[in-house]
C-alpha cells in the first residue's frame, strides 16, 4: 500500500537523525497510531523492543547517561569479545559503567562516538548496526559494528557486541 511505502521511507530515515527522546516519543506515537487503524502490520512487542534500544541509542549519542541508566537492567550482562582491554563479560550495571564505559572514556580520553545506521526488533531482541569512531593517542579507528540485545520489561538485559573488521579492531584496543 502507498501508506505502508510512506511509513517504511520516513521511519528509516528517521531512525537515521533521531535526536531527542521527544521525537522518540513523537514517532512511537505515530506508529503505533498508524498500527491502530491498520496501516501498518507489525506486532507491538516489536515496536516497544524497537523503541527501548532506540531511546537506549538516542540517550548514548547525547551522552545522557541519566536516561541511559534506566534503560539498563541491574542484571545486565554485556559481552565484549577478543583478547584486548575492554574484551570480557561486564556484569551487573556497575561494571557496564564504571568498568566498561570508564574504561573506553579513559582509554580515548572521551574520544569516542557512535552513529547508528539502523535498529531492528522482534518480541525478545533487537539488533542495532552502527559506525564507532575513537581516537587512542595518535591513533583513529572507524568501524562499523552490529550489537545484538536482549530485551526485558523495557530495558537491556543483555548486549554482544559484534566489530565487522574483528581484527583491526582487536588490534586497537590491545
Amino acid at each position: 500500500s502507498p501508506w505502508l511505502t510512506i511509513w517504511r521511507t520516513w521511519r528509516g530515515s528517521a531512525a537515521r537523525s533521531f535526536r531527542s527522546a521527544a521525537t522518540l516519543r513523537l514517532a512511537e506515537f505515530s506508529y503505533q497510531f498508524f498500527h491502530g487503524i491498520g496501516l501498518i502490520a507489525k506486532s507491538a512487542g516489536h515496536i516497544a523492543i524497537e523503541t527501548v534500544l532506540r531511546a537506549a541509542v538516542t540517550a548514548m549519542v547525547e551522552g545522557d547517561v541519566e536516561t541511559l541508566k534506566t534503560l539498563i537492567a541491574d542484571d545486565v550482562v554485556n559481552h565484549m569479545p577478543g583478547t584486548n582491554q575492554i574484551s570480557g563479560d561486564y556484569k551487573g550495571k556497575d561494571q557496564f559503567f564504571a568498568d566498561f564505559f570508564g574504561k573506553l572514556m579513559s582509554l580515548t580520553g572521551g574520544q569516542i562516538a557512535v552513529k547508528p545506521h539502523d535498529i531492528l526488533g522482534n518480541a525478545d531482541h533487537a539488533i542495532g548496526v552502527y559506525t564507532w569512531t575513537a581516537t587512542r593517542g595518535d591513533r583513529r579507528l572507524e568501524w562499523r559494528q552490529v550489537n545484538v540485545y536482549h530485551v526485558r520489561d523495557g530495558q537491556l538485559v543483555e548486549i554482544w557486541q559484534h566489530p565487522f573488521d574483528f581484527q583491526r579492531w582487536n588490534e586497537f584496543w590491545s
